[in-house]
């Protein structure tokens, strides 16, 4: 539901990965048909390339309009399934269905009138980035702090993710994107493995957060709801994206077992801190779900604590003033909102800092 208590959202934006289509044998294409009430099916050589309508009353609730984001990696590696999500689609948005039954074709018909286009063409729902291109561009422009809002993100976004496949064979579909994600009450993607969270890279920040930020842009400034699932074990749980960054940052930056792990590497050890703690902001750029005792959590233990800074300093000085970096490009942005000793603290390590990669004494 979307959390509001009023049923199901009309609109979800899936995100959807090749690799992770692989190691999950399909799973993210099969939520997608999913939400729609659709069914693939083998036609007789066992190619799975035909479709079933599920009725309705079979299904039990509406046809969800769902919003399709892939990576480069899937739009190369599975046109086919590119071609059959798009034709699902329009499959859906043609049915004679009742607005409260059939969200897609509500919103089509919507989309028509308002660009004033045929139901068919405001029915496009499968995007990707142009071919040859990959990522959406939005994690690169937070590390440069190019950007002034989070709106600047979500344009980012929905330039470098407005081409539609299927039928429409990668052609530009900016407009038809912000259309679409105007509409959205939740973004989601699945986590398909332990080895790689939220705040391990940028991919999922460059992805799911942008996403987050387009539907922010389309709209006017309202930022749907964010789900994350990790798929990777029999007890898989969906959890709100605010939820999932407290759990990681506590069970991975802020633990102690981990950090200290990641300093016994040495110089890769410290790096590796400081891109989660940039990781961490990035989500805040993106979707505003980091909560500010997580940056207050990160300058105590890597900053404040002079003991444990020098013995990182000393490992890796530059990426530690980019911890420093981070946290105070977080406070200027009002992202993160430290009290007055905190922020004259931070300033003062800074200082030192400067200080010791210019060798002054």
């Amino acid at each position: 539901s979307t959390g509001s208590g009023d049923g199901w959202p009309e609109t979800v934006s899936l995100v959807v990965w090749g690799i992770d289509t692989i190691k999950t044998l399909g799973e993210a294409p099969a939520q997608a048909f999913a939400m729609l009430g659709v069914e693939p099916y083998p036609d007789r050589t066992g190619e799975v390339n035909q479709l079933r309508v599920i009725p309705l009353s079979e299904l039990g609730r509406p046809r969800i309009d769902v919003v399709i984001a892939t990576s480069g990696v899937f739009r190369d590696m599975f046109p086919a399934t590119l071609d059959l999500l798009d034709r699902a689609v329009h499959l859906v948005a043609a049915l004679d269905e009742s607005d409260e039954d059939n969200y897609l074709r509500k919103h089509c018909r919507e989309t028509a009138t308002e660009l004033g286009i045929s139901v068919d063409e405001a029915a496009t729902r499968v995007f990707s980035s142009l071919q040859g291109r990959y990522g959406t561009g939005v994690s690169h422009t937070v590390e440069a702090s190019a950007w002034d809002s989070d709106t600047d993100l979500g344009e980012i976004y929905l330039r470098r993710q407005g081409h539609a496949y299927g039928a429409m064979q990668g052609r530009e579909a900016v407009r038809l994107l912000r259309a679409a994600m105007a509409r959205v009450e939740v973004s989601f993607q699945n986590i398909d493995g332990a080895e790689q969270s939220l705040a391990d890279n940028d991919d999922y920040l460059d992805h799911l957060g942008g996403m987050t930020a387009a539907v922010a842009a389309a709209s006017g400034g309202r930022r749907p709801r964010v789900l994350t699932a990790d798929n990777y074990s029999a007890r898989a749980k969906v959890r709100d994206l605010d939820e999932a960054i407290r759990l990681e940052s506590r069970t991975r930056m802020l633990n102690p077992k981990w950090y200290e792990a990641m300093l016994s590497h040495g110089f890769q050890g410290v790096h590796e801190v400081a891109s989660r703690l940039s990781n961490t902001y990035g989500w805040s750029a993106t979707t505003g779900a980091v909560d500010g005792w997580i940056f207050s959590a990160a300058a105590q233990t890597f900053l404040f604590d002079s003991e444990l800074r020098d013995r990182m300093v000393a490992l890796n000085p530059a990426a530690v003033r980019a911890m420093a970096d981070t946290l105070a490009e977080a406070r200027d942005r009002e992202l993160w909102q430290p009290d007055a000793s905190e922020s004259d603290r931070l300033d003062e390590v800074r200082d030192d800092l400067d200080d010791h990669l210019e060798g002054v004494a």
